[in-house]
């Protein structure tokens, strides 16, 4: 199971990640391993406080729900990925943060 990772990012703000130094992660279902689309996106504040700068990685499962905009369908994957990743799963709550970070995702991408 992963931990998070706390970390300085580029700007001096402090940011939390699944990833460990040097890993990809989908930034949809955060499965590692070589990403299979890039998605052009606009910099954009994902959740407070949170910056998204430029393209978005997917892994090839949500790429292809991207590409049909199954948002429903990547929401979900998303939600399971991530519930198996932290300790003591994820509540409702986790699955509405996930839902507003991919409906931002489709509101600024290119």
């Amino acid at each position: 199971m992963k931990k998070i990772r706390t970390f300085i990012d580029e700007e001096g703000n402090l940011a939390e990640t699944l990833a460990d130094p040097g890993e990809i992660l989908c930034d949809f279902c955060s499965a590692s391993g070589p990403s299979a689309k890039i998605y052009d996106a606009e910099d954009v504040e994902v959740v407070e406080g949170h910056m998204s700068k430029g393209a978005w990685a997917a892994c090839a499962h949500c790429a292809v729900m991207i590409d049909a905009d199954d948002r429903e369908g990547l929401i979900e994957r998303a939600f399971i990925m991530f519930a198996g990743r932290i300790p003591g799963g994820l509540d409702d709550q986790a699955r509405d943060d996930i839902r507003l970070i991919i409906d931002t995702f489709f509101k600024h991408r290119k």
